[in-house]
């Protein structure tokens, strides 16, 4: 890089060394130097030069960050300019102390958006939202790997969610898991999946979310006499005998005191 670019960088957006000397010379600290990477693989794919030195400055230690320090605007610029154990590792940390709920709904949903929003361009091989959804469902089959006991009772809940929101339907088969209930996704009709076999027996909840317009099918209503059914989402249409909530994060509760019922009728 030039020299001058650096210097109206480090004028313009503030991206030059975090520590100066005397004299003439530059002295720029292996973080600085990420930012300074972060700006170039930006810029170099489209996003605007305003745009890229924000995300950048918020990117180092960008995918490094835990917890509550690591904002969706980070984790944007780290799924553009991360590889994917960086990006685990970020997503791992955030839900170690706020949850996969939070994590999901406070900071992959709108780094999300801020892609969606963002002009650039990629290489070929890389889609940052692909990349940011590949690592996110991997930390949940880390969080779920561990098997639960085996029962004998009513206690499967089959999670149904259309494509739009498969992702958010692993994030609460996840949580449920976390709680010691089975849980599997679905992404057609659960009772059809019930039908042919492919979910043991002993259902005792279905979940169906609705977070977006694009709404999951209507499902027949007649297996709702021998479990649970839980409608998640502002969008979610008005059945007799279901109970409703608008959020994920009010549907785990929800789902665990619904299943508790169901095994104390069992």
């Amino acid at each position: 890089m030039a020299a001058s670019t650096l210097r109206t960088w480090d004028r313009r957006y503030g991206l030059g060394p975090t520590q100066r000397q005397a004299g003439s010379h530059r002295r720029y600290s292996p973080d600085d130097l990420a930012r300074l990477e972060t700006m170039r693989a930006l810029t170099q794919r489209g996003v605007a030069l305003a745009d890229a030195a924000r995300m950048a400055i918020r990117s180092a230690p960008a995918a490094d960050a835990v917890g509550e320090d690591l904002d969706p605007l980070t984790l944007a610029a780290a799924a553009v300019d991360s590889g994917h154990e960086r990006l685990v590792r970020a997503l791992r940390a955030s839900v170690v102390k706020v949850g996969l709920i939070e994590t999901y709904s406070g900071r992959l949903v709108p780094a999300l958006a801020l892609l969606a929003e963002t002009p650039r361009s990629d290489v070929p091989g890389h889609d940052p939202e692909a990349a940011l959804a590949a690592a996110f469902l991997g930390v949940v089959r880390e969080r779920t790997a561990a098997p639960l006991a085996p029962s004998t009772r009513p206690d499967l809940v089959l999670v149904a969610a259309p494509r739009e929101s498969v992702v958010a339907a692993h994030v609460l088969a996840g949580s449920l898991h976390e709680l010691g209930l089975r849980a599997r996704v679905v992404r057609d009709d659960p009772e059809e999946a019930e039908r042919h076999g492919r979910c043991r027996d002993g259902v005792a909840l279905v979940i169906e979310l609705h977070l977006d317009q694009d709404r999951l099918e209507p499902v027949p209503r007649h297996g709702t006499t021998f479990h649970g059914l839980l409608l998640v989402g502002p969008h979610a249409p008005e059945v007799p005998l279901a109970h409703r909530v608008r959020t994920l994060a009010a549907a785990l509760p929800e789902a665990a005191d619904m299943v508790a019922e169901r095994l104390a009728e069992a």
